[in-house]
Parts: structure tokens; C-alpha cells; sequence
């Protein structure tokens, strides 16, 4: 991956990072929350992206559940200087200015755009502090009535190579391997993998045998209960046919690899409820760029083009 120089100073953020943290307001009763910040950098661009999530944890009878999620960018803007956009499905828009200096970004809003059913947030200041492979951060807000005060702390740390995402690469190059085209898939229960596939179109001289399609079919017959548990892990993001294999199993979460070489109807899928997941993973675009330059006419045929 070449990272565009205009991003280095705030290239200590890159990775997934896992971890809780505590969230308290005058207005809310005091919670914990497990979490996962994703700052990646693409190639040649003169920004970072940004993805959280929060979920449940602790005794709540809804310990695991979804809480909250958000998504931005992030991008220097001169000399100890960085600028973030994020945006939320509350209905809020951030738009921030700050520093960035040994290792810590610190960032306030200079704008905060909202729909007109959106809770008021006057101002929110964040700041990130990494350390190693440890993040800390907290998040300050001036909202509904409330002066400004501290509303969410929390360490997370640096998450190494995702095994899960591995193994569904490990299939995609037995695919390539195979005289095939470079796909995998693999479906995770409870911490465990229970199925693996790739595409084996070519292999099979099949019509739907898609890493996703396969995937599920080594997994066999499963109850509505076990897939609604489920992960599904693919290297790159689902076509129409295995999105609707996702919609028709109520898969609650897909880890896609990377959508930069094809992208599948990921905005729909999201909005029937799935939580979808663009790791950028290189490995995985490499895969793909260099099967789609070697065989054009192949990958057509295959998406349907």
C-alpha cells in the first residue's frame, strides 16, 4: 500500500482497534460498552477513513446487542494541523478541527449539522492518544441542555491479523490455485469457522457456485437460530446473489475484505439491518488486481458483464 505523504503525521491511527470503555451524561444512566474503531488509509488518497461500532457489555439483559456507529475521514491540514468529518445515523454531522502532535490528535467541532428530528449537540471535542498498540480516548459534549462535560473513555488496543479474514484468504488463493477466480468465504459461529469456500465457477462449471454460495453450502443445514449468530467472512464484497443468500438467512454481520475491485449492493444490505464491514485489506485488492489484469474477459463472465 503506498500511503500518501500528506497523511503521515496522523499514520500512528492506522489499524483496528478493539477494546471498552464507559460511557456516563447527566441525562442517561452510567453504561459500559465493548467497541471497534477501524482507521485505514487507501492507496494514494490524502485521507484516512474511520468506522466504530459499540455493542452491549456487562450484566444488561441485552449484553452483545448494537449500540452505536459511526463513520468519517479524517485528513492532516497543515503542519500540526488535522481536520475529521463524521457522521452518524442519529441524525448529527461533526465537522472538526485540531492538532496533532506526538501521537495525539485532539479535535473540536467547528460545525455540527443535524436533521431536524436529531437530538441538539451543540459542541463535541475528542481527543485520541495511542501509545504503542494501546488507544485511549475520550469524547466531551455540550448537548441536550447540558454544558460541556466528558460522555465516553475508553482503551482499546491494536488488533493483529484477524484469523477469520485470513483463513477466508488462505480459500481464495486455493481458488486461484485451482485455475479459478481468487474469492473466498468462510462462516463463523460462536469464535469457530463451520464452513469454507471459494469460488468455484471455473472449477465446477457452475453458474452460482460463488466463494459466499459455496461457503454455505460446506456449512450444511443450519437452524434459523445458528445463522442469526453468524458471521460471514468474504474477501471481497458479495454480489447481488450471495447478499441475498445474507438477506434470506438473517446473517446479522458480513466482514468484507475489500470493495474497491467490485462492490455489491452493500447500501441495501445495510439497510435491511446487516452490519457490513470493509476490512481494505491488501492482500485481498492484490488478489483481485492482479486475476482481473490477467483474465478480463473471465471476471465479466463472472459478475455478469
Amino acid at each position: 500500500m503506498s500511503l500518501h505523504p500528506e497523511i503521515t503525521p496522523l499514520a500512528f491511527l492506522i489499524g483496528t482497534w478493539n477494546g471498552e470503555g464507559r460511557g456516563e451524561y447527566p441525562t442517561i444512566t452510567d453504561f459500559t460498552y465493548g467497541e471497534e474503531i477501524t482507521i485505514a488509509a487507501p492507496p494514494d488518497k490524502p485521507f484516512l477513513t474511520y468506522t466504530q461500532r459499540t455493542w452491549r457489555t456487562g450484566d444488561h439483559p441485552e449484553a452483545g446487542a448494537p449500540l452505536h456507529t459511526e463513520t468519517g475521514y479524517l485528513r492532516a491540514a497543515g503542519p500540526g494541523r488535522a481536520e475529521a468529518v463524521v457522521a452518524m445515523p442519529t441524525g448529527v454531522v461533526e465537522v472538526h478541527a485540531g492538532t496533532v502532535n506526538d501521537d495525539v490528535l485532539r479535535l473540536e467541532t467547528t460545525t455540527v449539522g443535524a436533521t431536524s428530528t436529531a437530538k441538539e449537540v451543540r459542541s463535541v471535542a475528542r481527543t485520541l492518544e495511542v501509545d504503542g498498540d494501546e488507544l485511549r480516548y475520550e469524547l466531551w459534549m455540550a448537548a441536550v441542555g447540558q454544558e460541556n462535560q466528558i460522555h465516553l473513555t475508553a482503551t482499546l488496543r491494536r488488533r493483529g491479523p484477524d484469523p477469520f479474514l485470513e483463513a477466508a484468504i488462505a480459500e481464495a488463493r486455493l481458488g486461484r490455485d485451482e485455475g479459478g477466480i481468487p474469492i473466498g468465504s468462510v462462516l463463523v459461529v460462536d469464535g469457530e469457522i463451520i464452513g469454507r469456500g471459494h469460488n468455484r465457477r471455473v472449477q465446477q462449471g457452475s453458474p452460482v457456485l460463488h466463494a459466499e454460495i459455496d461457503c454455505l453450502e460446506d456449512a450444511g443445514r443450519l437452524d434459523a437460530a445458528t445463522y442469526r449468530r453468524s458471521v460471514l467472512y468474504s474477501t471481497l464484497s458479495p454480489c447481488d446473489m450471495c447478499s441475498g443468500a445474507v438477506l434470506l438467512y438473517e446473517i446479522p454481520r458480513v466482514v468484507v475484505g475489500e470493495n474497491h475491485t467490485f462492490q455489491g449492493p452493500e447500501a441495501y444490505v445495510r439497510s435491511r439491518g446487516v452490519e457490513v464491514e470493509i476490512r481494505d485489506d491488501a492482500a485481498c485488492r492484490t488478489l483481485m488486481e492482479e486475476f482481473i489484469a490477467a483474465n478480463p474477459a473471465l471476471w465479466n463472465e463472472d459478475i455478469g458483464e
